[in-house]
């Protein structure tokens, strides 16, 4: 499968979610029994935030077997997601690296706020910190909510940016077309995946 054919396998899925005409209850009893007979064979990685509203395999209508998700909050590309996501690339042969942030991210307002985050959290937050503009006037809530997605959109580049620069298996296949990495933002509201 090229990078191409995986991407439009997720394009055709988040359509299906949007209208509301999932395929994934027709199929899960048969995945389940293809992949532990035959193992995983994943078209796609998916590197997104932690946030429960934010399930990949239900957005992209895809079932067992067919993504490799990688979670954490802020879908930031630390060791531990860079490490994960090599395996993927590496082992498993996905063609497609999706990084997904998505609109109201907990992590992003956080970053934007002065408020103290415990040790761990602080890490998370304090990675996307940098990205926020804190020399801009928001003066309405919808300014603020331009610059939270805004800094989502940022955020997901500098996640590629770093995990593209970290990892030598990402970066090779990368650079030989075998491999493509793409931002993406998806929307609450609307339950679309836009493309970056």
């Amino acid at each position: 499968m090229t990078p191409d054919d995986a991407l439009e396998l997720l394009i055709a899925g988040n359509k299906r979610f949007v209208e509301g005409k999932l395929s994934l209850s027709q199929k899960i009893a048969d995945q389940r029994n293809e992949v532990v007979v035959h193992g995983q064979h994943p078209f796609a990685s998916i590197l997104c935030c932690s946030d429960s509203r934010v399930p990949p395999e239900l957005i992209f209508d895809q079932g067992l077997g067919k993504l490799f998700v990688v979670r954490v909050a802020g879908n930031i590309s630390g060791p531990s997601e860079i490490g994960s996501l090599e395996f993927a690339v590496d082992h498993l042969e996905t063609p497609l690296v999706v990084v997904l942030g998505h609109t109201k991210c907990g992590a992003v307002t956080a970053a934007w706020s002065d408020e103290k985050a415990p040790e761990r959290v602080g890490y998370i937050i304090n990675t996307i910190k940098p990205l926020v503009d804190k020399d801009k006037v928001l003066s309405s809530e919808s300014e603020r909510e331009e610059a939270i997605l805004q800094t989502v959109k940022e955020n997901v580049l500098k996640s590629i940016d770093v995990l593209i620069n970290s990892s030598t298996p990402i970066k090779e296949q990368s650079d030989s077309g075998k491999l493509k990495v793409i931002g993406a933002v998806y929307n609450l509201a609307s339950g679309l995946v836009e493309l970056m």
